[in-house]
Formats: C-alpha cells, sequence, structure tokens
C-alpha cells in the first residue's frame, strides 16, 4: 500500500524544491495553492521538464515524503504528464480588461454592450443581448481567456431582461423553491439560497477533481462526486421535476460561478439536475429550521437568520 503525506504545512517546502519522481527529478517547485485553512497544502505547482515545459498542479495526495530538502513522489511519470497544463490566475482587473476585450471582438458579442465588471474577485457580466443564446455565447467567450477566474453572468435577454447566475428570473426559482419547500422567499432571500447552492456545487467539483486525479484522470467523471445518499435521492425526484420545469439553461452556471474542474462529456446532463438538486436541498434545510410546531396551510416566510444557519450546516455537511 502506497502511504501519502496528505498533510503537509506551507514552512516544510520553499520555492526551487527538487520534485522528484522514481528518484528522478521531473521539475521543481514554484508556488503551492494552500488548504481553506491557510496552513496546510492543497497542491503543488511545479515546472516540468520534457517532453514538455510547462506547469502542473500535483495534487499533495501524490507526495510521498518531504526530506533531504526535496519532494519525493510516489506516482508515475505518465501519470504527472497526464495532468492538465495549469495557467496561473491572472489579477482581477487584468482579467476584466481581457473578457471586456474578447467579448468586443467576438463576432456573436461584439456591439452587444456586454460590460464586464469585478465585485470582490469574481467577473459579472452586465446588460441585455439579444437572446439566450447569445448570453450562453458571452459565458463561453469569459470562460476561454486564460487564467481568469469565476465569472458570473448577469446579463438579461430583450425577453427576459432580470436573470440570475444560473439563467432564470426570479419569478422561476420562486417558483420552484416553493413548490418544493414549502417556502414563500422574496428576491433577496431567492438570491441567498442561489449563492448557497452554487458555493456547494463548486465544492462538490474541488472534491471530484482530487478524486478524478487521484485514480489517474484529467476529468471529472459521475462516479467521482461526492454524492451522499440525501443527494442521490434528490436527484431521483429532480428527475420528476424536470418534466415540469426546463433545467437545460442550467448549464450556463458552469460558466458562470468558478467551477474550472474539466468534466467528461457523459456528466453533461447531469449538471442542471446537480443544480436544481442543491437548490432544492438548501430551500429544505432553511424550511427544516424555520418550520412551526403547527404546519402552516400557507407557504412561510423564513427569517434571514434561518438562511445564514443553513448555510452553515451545509458547510459543515457537503
Amino acid at each position: 500500500m502506497t502511504t501519502a503525506a496528505e498533510h503537509i504545512e506551507l514552512n516544510a517546502v520553499r520555492p526551487g524544491m527538487p520534485v522528484t519522481c522514481g528518484g528522478q527529478v521531473i521539475g521543481h517547485l514554484e508556488e503551492v495553492i494552500p488548504q481553506p485553512d491557510k496552513i496546510h497544502i492543497l497542491r503543488l505547482i511545479t515546472r516540468s521538464g520534457p517532453p514538455g515545459d510547462r506547469l502542473i498542479a500535483i495534487p499533495i495526495e501524490w507526495v510521498r515524503d518531504v526530506r533531504d530538502r526535496q519532494i519525493e513522489l510516489w506516482v508515475s511519470k505518465a501519470e504527472l504528464d497526464d495532468l492538465p497544463e495549469y495557467v496561473p490566475p491572472i489579477p482581477v482587473s487584468e482579467a476584466r480588461e481581457r473578457v471586456q476585450r474578447a467579448l468586443d471582438e467576438h463576432p456573436k458579442t461584439a456591439g452587444a454592450g456586454i460590460q464586464v465588471t469585478h465585485r470582490d474577485g469574481t467577473l459579472e457580466l452586465r446588460g441585455t443581448v439579444a437572446d439566450a443564446a447569445t448570453r450562453a455565447t458571452a459565458s463561453g467567450v469569459a470562460r476561454s481567456v486564460l487564467g481568469v477566474g469565476p465569472v458570473r453572468n448577469l446579463l438579461g435577454t430583450q425577453t427576459n431582461p432580470v436573470v440570475s447566475a444560473v439563467g432564470y428570473s426570479f419569478p422561476w426559482l420562486h417558483t420552484l423553491l416553493e413548490r418544493t419547500t414549502g417556502l414563500d422567499l422574496d428576491e433577496a432571500q431567492v438570491g441567498r439560497i442561489e449563492d448557497i447552492a452554487e458555493q456547494k456545487i463548486i465544492d462538490l467539483f474541488d472534491v471530484a477533481e482530487d478524486a478524478a486525479i487521484a485514480n489517474g484522470r484529467a476529468r471529472v467523471m459521475r462516479q467521482d462526486l461526492p454524492l451522499t445518499k440525501g443527494l442521490q435521492l434528490l436527484l431521483l425526484e429532480v428527475a420528476d421535476i424536470a418534466r415540469e420545469f426546463e433545467l437545460e439553461p442550467l448549464l450556463v452556471f458552469l460558466a458562470d460561478a468558478g467551477i474550472r474542474t474539466p468534466f467528461d462529456e457523459s456528466m453533461r446532463d447531469e449538471i442542471p439536475r446537480l443544480m436544481a438538486a442543491m437548490l432544492i436541498l438548501t430551500g429544505r434545510v432553511v424550511a427544516l429550521l424555520d418550520t412551526p410546531e403547527v404546519p402552516p396551510k400557507h407557504p412561510i416566510r423564513p427569517a434571514r437568520p434561518q438562511l445564514e444557519r443553513a448555510s452553515a450546516i451545509l458547510d459543515l455537511t457537503l
């Protein structure tokens, strides 16, 4: 059984340290990506040697040990070569300029009046475009700019001027959540539930990416997703809901909420159902926290603190 050093602290390594595989130096450490605790390492950024001189992000689970002033890996060189090239993120101000230029130059978005802004490190696409196809194209253009981080598509269309980052207006999301959770949510509350669900989807794919890489694959497949029993049951329920609610436009979400994980094409139909399930799950946690002892005759309007408590519960469990 291979022993991996999964909990290496930031101060245990330094730039320039040799990275070895099978006793051979395959590159030198350039930087690290930290865990959320800012103490331990998540990935090592290394410039690999021949046959291709490129940056790769090595999962910390692939490290056997850090000793003798070098980092020793337990995987094969072939597995390292299968890793996708790592593109360092660019500053958000520079990213905004690059995305704006790409949109202004693309034949399907040039002249559409799309404005690129940024808030809290996330790019936002704003304005009104002709139709949903142009809206989806804008997401694809923004996503294709190398080094760009999370992008939220807040573009409206001529038939639907106000939409959320998942591609639907407040009435659609309100109806979905009221029907599946018994909550009567105002626009700000729907937006907060959407934010929570988006973050949980990002977390889901982050874990799935680690699972895929650990199994020697560069693309996430369904079996990599850490689906709890509850989520699996919700996905079955969503299959029935999909007969009433069109879920396909939720695919736009992939380009708009920071998911940069490459996934297998066979998963494409799964993504809208996952997002719908996460929206419903978030709403139901809120409903459980806010349901009175006597079941109400009409949908209830939850208190703001319950949404934040639901978010904290989901952070601990998903």
